[in-house]
């Protein structure tokens, strides 16, 4: 709600940065339910503690592509 771009430029990011179509996504099984498996998920899954959904939308955004 309080995104800087705006909702719909937020949302757009994060639906686009979360899909097949975002080059750097590297989808791969967990091979168990562990905490270091679970450390491995992508910061759209598992946000860090002090960072909030625009920040980790908007560094998703500026990663570079693979």
């Amino acid at each position: 709600m309080h995104a800087p771009k705006g909702l719909h430029a937020f949302l757009r990011a994060y639906y686009h940065t979360n899909s097949a179509n975002w080059k750097p996504n590297n989808p791969f099984h967990l091979t168990s339910r562990s905490a270091s498996e679970f450390a491995r998920l992508p910061a759209y899954y598992v946000m860090e503690f002090d960072k909030n959904m625009t920040v980790t939308v908007a560094r998703r955004c500026h990663e570079p592509r693979k």
